[in-house]
């Protein structure tokens, strides 16, 4: 009886679930210089004309090419026109 309840919860949660996509980067090696910097803003603009448009986009590492502000900064100038939320993973 209680796998036949479980069965019947997950066939209920099943029929409610909403399927999402996300966006999965990494590499970009953004430099202050902009090194880098043509490739990742038609990677966003792809990104962001998507329909129906991912739940979020997740960059999976070396954002930047040393890590230092400068780099920083123009990785975050560039993902700030992403109409999705960004998760940076280290």
């Amino acid at each position: 009886m209680k796998r036949v309840l479980l069965f019947l919860a997950l066939l209920l949660l099943a029929a409610f679930a909403q399927a999402f996509t996300f966006v999965q980067i990494s590499d970009t090696h953004i430099t202050g210089s902009g090194a880098h910097e043509d490739n990742l803003r038609a990677i966003i603009g792809e990104i962001n004309a998507m329909s129906p448009p991912p739940a979020f986009v997740v960059c999976t590492g070396d954002m930047t090419e040393t890590g230092r502000p400068p780099d920083i900064k123009k990785y975050q100038e560039i993902t700030k026109v992403l109409k999705v939320p960004l998760y940076n993973v280290l």
